[in-house]
């Protein structure tokens, strides 16, 4: 029998492939970011080829690491970001389209619009969801409204849509497998929970074709085998689930009333609720679980939609913080908030509220708050956000939860994990490996291929780590439940136009025409604002520099406003330069100079910025992608230090770089 499962982990920010064995362990893994597009306020687009590329690049990259082959891997299970929406051709298995994500808010008007229609009780009572941009639905309607061409194709049977899991075992399949699981179709607003049918009249309401739709399949069960082109031999794919779903299986949640969070890019919550569904009266969604052993189960849920993507807001954009990691830390540097409340609804709110219009507000400000306050009440965000949905499954439920079982990136952050048991009032527990989403998929994929035999011999997998105890004072806790939801109001309905008027949804010559009229208004401006006049202010003014920032100054050195020689330079005439500027780092390190030795290195990194730069405009890579090339060799030649190996002198770890570099060149078929 073959000795690991691999798990495909495509998430929203970057896809991961994690190796597993029969204990459940985590054997290798391999993970890249991919880019994200915000083309206007409250939208979010991926490229779907970036998605599939960077899949598949480290689905070979984490076999390599393991010197692994196609006989080596039993099965292969997938799970996604859910609700994204990507549209192809049928004929050139091309995207007409960027993949509209699940957290894009740009169908909100026309959700609106079925509410008012009457259509919301119908979809709840049938898919068990609520209209809301959230959901596949309204984004799959955008495509076909918006993308010239894109309705007739669909009419006459040459679009294929699917979530992320079915994109991706599409093109493993070389086009020949068209499917979705239960628990990803659930999350369409087009899919019946109760028939497990694509719901006709849905489809009608919403004016999609079938032909466009994937087959609804079980979550567990041999879909396809891989094309040979990509891993040498064929290897079933066996399973599929929405990375919640996922989580919930992989945490071991079999039973109904069991309950677990997963804290990653949003917050979701998931209980359990058995093979009947439970329809909320308290802002949750029904949704399937899972379809396993030909029955269904069913779940409630709650979303929350940013909970990492606030740490990442506050190191990219605000820039308090260097890492994901920094935020623990800095965070422990105050006692308290000092009665700040961050609500992070930079794309609504989800779950108990379900305000697609609510924006995000930081209330209680005073003279006294600092970066280190605003830092903590970005973690402490998530903690009441989660607390809100666990406070309505319980109502929905008639379940008092005991305890709450923790998984995803951020459940590493002992602050957030802390704050959730005092907040929730009971203990958290996280498991020994965190990585439940990519578990659950790859226990999917294992038991249908008779990798584990059964679900008890999965269940004994599943150990605590570190249980995290409620110690807040209730009064304190209550009162600090109080003003968060004080906050939380703050927040409602600043995006709708005036209090009561709609946009049923901006098509793209509505978002052209507005571009155009801005234009105008700019011109008759009397004062001229542009990027590279604010960033040369804030140089005039500040003398301290990070490497975001000589990013910015490099861009603005070869803009149109910018020097006319760094302009005028091409990666062929830096060339004499780069050889220049290294003799020069020499000739420092040679002197003993230190002083000049600063100073030339400097003189070379300018050379990179450019030469990045350079690439950038030319669209094939940036100063971003060089640094995340770079961090990924250096982790994969030096296993030594952050895997298993063993190299004891520094001739032992050459060979072991010198070894890893020639199986890199002839995987990618480089000669010698």
């Amino acid at each position: 029998m073959s000795k690991y499962i691999m798990a495909l982990d495509s998430g929203t920010t970057s896809n991961r492939c994690i190796i597993f064995d029969k204990d459940g362990n985590i054997c290798e893994m391999a993970q890249k970011e991919f880019k994200q597009y915000y083309p206007k306020p409250g939208w979010v687009e991926h490229n779907a080829e970036d998605i599939w590329s960077g899949q598949l690049s480290v689905a070979v990259e984490a076999m390599v690491k393991m010197g692994l082959t196609a006989s080596d891997i039993a099965a292969i299970g997938i799970t996604n970001q859910r609700e994204t929406t990507i549209v192809w051709d049928k004929n050139t298995s091309q995207p007409i389209y960027r993949a509209i994500v699940w957290q894009c808010r740009r169908t909100a008007g026309y959700c609106d619009e079925l509410k008012r229609k009457g259509f919301g009780e119908k979809i709840r009572q049938k898919t068990g969801l609520m209209p809301d941009a959230y959901f596949s639905a309204a984004k799959i309607r955008w495509i076909l409204d918006n993308v010239e061409g894109a309705a007739q194709k669909a009419a006459d049977g040459n679009l294929m849509f699917g979530t992320v899991e079915s994109w991706l075992i599409y093109k493993l399949s070389g086009g020949k497998v068209h499917v979705t699981d239960y628990s990803n179709a659930s999350r369409t607003m087009l899919f019946n929970i109760h028939t497990l049918k694509w719901d006709e009249e849905l489809l009608e309401i919403f004016d999609i074709p079938v032909s466009m739709l994937p087959k609804p399949v079980p979550s567990s069960g041999i879909y396809a085998k891989t094309d040979k082109r990509y891993f040498g031999e064929s290897i079933c794919i066996a399973g599929a689930a929405g990375d919640q779903q996922a989580a919930l299986f992989g945490q071991g949640c079999f039973d109904a009333g069991e309950a677990k969070n997963t804290y990653g890019t949003g917050c979701f919550m998931l209980m359990n609720t058995g093979e009947k569904p439970v329809f909320s009266k308290n802002g949750l969604v029904t949704t399937i679980a899972w379809g396993l052993n030909n029955s269904i189960n069913y779940a409630l849920e709650g979303s929350v939609f940013v909970a990492g993507a606030g740490v990442q807001w506050l190191r990219d954009e605000m820039r308090l913080i260097d890492s994901a990691y920094d935020s623990e830390y800095m965070a422990n540097k105050v006692e308290d908030t000092n009665g700040c409340y961050v609500v992070p609804a930079f794309t609504g709110l989800g779950a108990p509220y379900w305000d697609q219009y609510a924006r995000g507000s930081i209330s209680g400000l005073t003279r006294g708050v600092n970066k280190y306050h605003i830092i903590r009440a970005m973690l402490e965000s998530v903690a009441y956000q989660v607390n809100d949905v666990f406070n309505a499954m319980e109502k929905d439920s008639g379940i008092g939860l005991r305890s709450l079982r923790a998984d995803g990136g951020g459940s590493a952050n002992n602050f957030i994990m802390q704050m959730q048991a005092d907040i929730c009032a009971v203990p958290v527990f996280r498991p020994t490996c965190i990585e439940t989403t990519a578990m659950g998929a790859a226990y999917l994929a294992g038991l249908a291929v008779g990798y584990w035999k059964n679900i008890d011999e999965i269940r004994r997998n599943w150990k605590i780590e570190r249980e995290f105890k409620p110690k807040l004072d209730k009064t304190v806790r209550l009162q600090k439940i109080y003003e968060w939801k004080k906050a939380v109001t703050k927040s409602f309905g600043w995006a709708k136009e005036n209090g009561e008027k709609h946009i049923k949804y901006d098509s793209l010559e509505d978002i052209k025409e507005k571009d155009i009229n801005i234009k105008e208004n700019l011109k008759e401006c009397s004062v001229k604002n542009n990027i590279e006049t604010d960033i040369r202010n804030m140089y005039c003014e500040f003398s301290e520099y990070d490497f975001n920032e000589l990013k910015k100054i490099t861009s603005v050195l070869r803009s149109e406003n910018g020097c006319s020689w760094d302009r005028k330079q091409t990666h062929e005439s830096l060339v004499k330069c780069l050889e220049d500027e290294c003799l020069e780092v020499i000739s420092a390190i040679k002197n003993k100079d230190d002083d000049n030795l600063k100073e030339e290195l400097g003189d070379v990194l300018l050379l990179i910025l450019l030469n990045s730069q350079i690439a950038s405009e030319r669209g094939k890579f940036t100063i971003d992608d060089v640094i995340q090339t770079l961090g990924e060799k250096l982790i994969r030649r030096h296993p030594h230090v952050f895997g298993d190996k063993k190299a004891d002198t520094p001739e032992e770890c050459l060979a072991i770089w010198k070894e890893i570099k020639k199986l890199e060149k002839e995987q990618r078929g480089y000669k010698k």
